[in-house]
């Protein structure tokens, strides 16, 4: 099973002085080079308080482990309807940096946030057994988030 996978986004902002025109159009083929792709996982994660997530443990499609070795791009989506933030850090075991540079460093996600990280590059973000879970943490109450992961096997 081949991976097709295709980046659009457009945003368009206008005020009565000028406008601002902003577009991507990418294409994401199958395979593990520049500009491809070969895996791909989302899952969605409740907590009240702290969950470590193994990135490299959520299924594809086909019911595998994605075990990504590059990851290409990442989409975080919180509802609106969530009571609090998200806080996503890399766990304290095994924690992936690729979004942080430190252990310490943690993004927070508003309700009603989507947030989209891509990097088709060569140098996409690694991912390896040392460095393959993140924390999820909530602020207040059961909040979730909806995390969809593109990336190669190598």
């Amino acid at each position: 099973m081949g991976l097709a996978a295709r980046v659009k986004i457009h945003v368009r902002a206008a005020i009565t002085s000028g406008e601002v025109l902003t577009a991507v159009d990418q294409v994401v083929g199958n395979g593990v080079t520049i500009n491809n792709a070969d895996k791909v996982a989302k899952w969605t994660t409740s907590t009240a308080t702290n969950t470590d997530v193994d990135i490299m443990a959520q299924l594809d499609p086909a019911g595998q482990a994605a075990n990504f070795a590059e990851v290409v791009a990442v989409l975080l989506e919180t509802p609106t309807a969530n009571p609090g933030d998200i806080r996503i850090k890399p766990a304290s075991s095994n924690g992936w940096t690729g979004l942080q540079s430190g252990t310490t460093d943690y993004l927070t996600l508003k309700p009603g946030t989507t947030l989209l990280v891509f990097c088709p590059l060569a140098a996409a973000y690694a991912m390896s057994g040392s460095s393959k879970s993140i924390n999820v943490a909530s602020s207040t109450g059961t909040s979730q988030v909806t995390i969809t992961v593109i990336g190669r096997s190598a």
